[in-house]
């Protein structure tokens, strides 16, 4: 539709682990609020889930089904971390560069726990209020530091 032949849609989830999940849609699909449910979530009378495929990035890149990203762009709704532990060896490999619209403390302390041991280095990105007062709903950018070159 956008003329971008190179890009492979898929109707899936990116996580941690290959099954499958219910995916919670509050109110049409077209919605934002559309998401994997939360650690500890139930879901509400409002709510009709539809069944999604899960599926790991690192499977992804070792089957060849796609090339290893340059650069990931992560906005999952709480599930940044999930979806960067199912991409960890290939994080390791490649050295994307990768931004992440956090939504949770929990989202952020797990692609902390993540990528903070692989040598990343988090910045975040100005909005155009350019307040620093909440990390919630906003994004950061994270670089990987540059190998010694000893």
């Amino acid at each position: 539709m956008n003329g971008l032949t190179w890009l492979k849609p898929g109707e899936a989830a990116v996580s941690d682990a290959p099954g499958s999940a219910e995916f919670y849609t509050c109110g049409d699909l077209d919605s934002t609020t559309t998401h994997l449910p939360y650690e500890g979530e139930t879901r509400c009378s409002a709510c009709a889930p539809v069944r999604v495929r899960l599926i790991r990035l690192d499977d992804l890149v070792a089957s060849g089904e796609i090339r290893a990203p340059h650069f990931i762009k992560i906005d999952v709704e709480g599930h940044a971390h999930k979806a960067l532990a199912g991409a960890r060896a290939t994080l390791t490999a490649a050295r994307p560069i990768i931004i992440v619209a956090f939504h949770s403390e929990l989202e952020i302390n797990g692609v902390h726990a993540i990528l903070d041991p692989l040598g990343y280095v988090a910045t975040r990105i100005a909005t155009h209020s350019g307040s620093s007062i909440a990390v919630n709903g906003h994004d950061f950018i994270f670089r990987p530091i540059a190998a010694s070159l000893e």
